[in-house]
């Protein structure tokens, strides 16, 4: 800008604040593939003793199951699995036994027994919920205060 007085020009730094929401490529659907990092070959898991069997377990069940994050749980409201990729699993067990408890919470989707054992989580039904989903086993709706 220029000097209202000598007419000499010098630069001025004005500083502002932007806002921005960033969200993570994984969480966007459709995007080119440039947006997502290089597929590497991860090392690979050593099977279960028990792998058949673990396969023709999940096999019968119609479950939708995604892959990928973090964070293993039960979409209700978009009636899903989501599952971090197995290879962040130690072995193949510990990755069946994650599905399994997550498929126990599938169960009590509205479309098939429409448990409904807590609304949210925290509340003092949904502790209920997540002993049907460690047991394996579905159980009669208590009441619960």
């Amino acid at each position: 800008e220029a000097n209202p007085i000598t007419g000499a020009e010098k630069e001025r730094s004005i500083r502002f604040l932007r806002h921005y929401i960033v969200f993570n490529a994984d969480q966007i659907d459709g995007l080119p593939s440039h947006y997502y990092p290089p597929v590497e070959d991860p090392a690979p898991i050593d099977p279960s003793v028990h792998q058949a069997e673990i396969d023709r377990f999940f096999a019968a069940i119609p479950a939708e199951v995604r892959h990928g994050g973090d964070q293993a749980y039960f979409a209700p409201t978009l009636d899903y699995i989501q599952m971090p990729h197995q290879r962040t699993f130690r072995t193949m067990d510990h990755y069946a036994s994650v599905r399994a408890h997550e498929t126990t919470h599938w169960t009590g989707g509205t479309k098939r027994l429409a448990r409904t054992f807590g609304k949210r989580f925290g509340d003092k039904a949904y502790s209920f919920e997540e002993l049907v989903a460690l047991s394996g086993q579905s159980a009669p709706s208590p009441t619960l205060q």
